[in-house]
């Protein structure tokens, strides 16, 4: 458990905000690491006790805001307020990504451990030296698994709007981990007589790449649904508003069931 601090929330979370509106990381740094916010954002759903320790707690949600510092800062000052409670359900997230992440290895971990007389000894068939055996495993079985949505015609579509989705959220280092199939990339929006110039997702996939890269910071290209919609030719140039929220919706409503298919495979 914590130690018992001031209640000064209001205050600190005040001076939080207002370093990150002023771009001052090492104001906000500072203030993050020794105010009360961390510690009272992390009481909502026991984060700070599921994580275990303090030290962690600080480190997992300071990498977060240190690798993604521009972007961000990009999309909570995009809306003009709120910022207070983008930045709290940041911090949350951080913690969540990583206790699901820290969930998974374990299942995987007792898999592995379980199936090990089946499959023989693991550490022999490991080239690579360096680092823990376990870990390369894991990692050959999730970027198999990964790459392996291609069972019906339904995966195809999954797979392509799942991995263009997540190449959209990921920092630009990671792009490649969302490599389209070959089902994939010739995967195309076409079987809706609206979508009137349907493209395929791997086209698709080699403009974001190149616009994500050029524009890392996020400052130009808005990674949104709308986005890919419009890449995907999925509605005409100048269609009205209306038109391409009810795309957007779509795209995202496939995303959705993307993760469902793609979840319950990767559990195989």
């Amino acid at each position: 458990m914590p130690s018992q601090r001031p209640t000064t929330f209001d205050d600190d979370l005040a001076r939080l905000v207002a370093a990150f509106r002023e771009n001052n990381p090492a104001v906000f740094y500072t203030l993050l690491m020794t105010s009360s916010v961390l510690v009272t954002v992390t009481q909502a759903e026991s984060l700070w006790n599921r994580i275990g320790e303090e030290g962690e707690v600080q480190s997992l949600v300071y990498l977060h805001f240190l690798k993604n510092w521009d972007r961000i800062r990009t999309l909570a000052l995009a809306g003009g307020g709120q910022v207070a409670g983008y930045l709290v359900e940041t911090m949350r997230n951080a913690l969540r990504d990583a206790l699901r992440k820290q969930e998974r290895r374990q299942r995987m971990e007792r898999s592995l451990i379980r199936g090990l007389d089946d499959r023989g000894n693991e550490a022999e068939a490991v080239e690579d030296t360096s680092g823990s055996v376990l870990d390369h495993v894991i990692a050959r079985e999730q970027v198999a698994r990964l790459q392996s949505v291609e069972s019906d015609p339904e995966q195809a579509r999954f797979g392509a709007v799942y991995k263009l989705k997540m190449m959209m959220r990921c920092a630009t280092d990671e792009l490649d981990r969302f490599a389209l199939s070959a089902d994939e990339s010739l995967w195309q929006p076409d079987d809706d007589p609206e979508h009137p110039h349907p493209r395929t997702a791997g086209q698709v996939a080699t403009w974001l790449a190149r616009l994500r890269r050029w524009d890392e910071a996020g400052n130009r290209f808005k990674p949104t649904s709308r986005k890919l919609v419009r890449m995907l030719g999925m509605v005409r140039k100048n269609a009205p508003e209306a038109v391409l929220k009810d795309k957007a919706n779509v795209f995202d409503q496939w995303f959705r069931r993307a993760k469902v298919k793609l979840a319950a495979r990767l559990r195989e």
